[in-house]
């Protein structure tokens, strides 16, 4: 009896403490710059791992009417998030975007995840 109550009480528990890291993780990612270098004549090509607790944060400028297009290649738990001057959010949370801008300035993408992740970020802006 006792030895099921173990396996039984154990993996809760376990489960109970990784799900509180996690949530408090989630409310204290550490933001991590990143370069973009923004070309008009062909994409950019981001390869980088981001690890747990982390997001990675790339700036770029842009004119009202240009077209973005973005694409993230990644595992599962890993996404982007791309905000416009204004600040409200024109992908949050996908995995892709293709459209024209509405607005000028500076434009900032965001890379989160809740694993450690490898990913690829295609970026054209024409």
């Amino acid at each position: 009896m006792q030895k099921t109550l173990i396996r039984i009480i154990f993996p809760a528990l376990i489960f109970t403490i990784a799900g509180s890291a996690y949530s408090q993780c989630r409310m204290m990612d550490k933001n991590i710059e990143k370069p973009l270098k923004v070309s008009s004549t062909s994409p950019v090509i981001v390869r980088d791992t981001i690890k747990l607790c982390t997001s990675h944060i790339f700036h770029f400028r842009a004119t009202r009417g240009q077209q973005l297009k973005i694409k993230l290649i990644t595992g599962k738990k890993t996404a982007l998030t791309v905000l416009p001057p204004s600040g409200e959010a024109i992908v949050d949370g996908g995995l892709s975007w293709i459209g024209k801008l509405a607005e000028t300035g500076k434009y900032e993408i965001q890379i989160g995840t809740d694993v450690t992740a490898n990913y690829t970020m295609e970026f054209t802006l024409k």
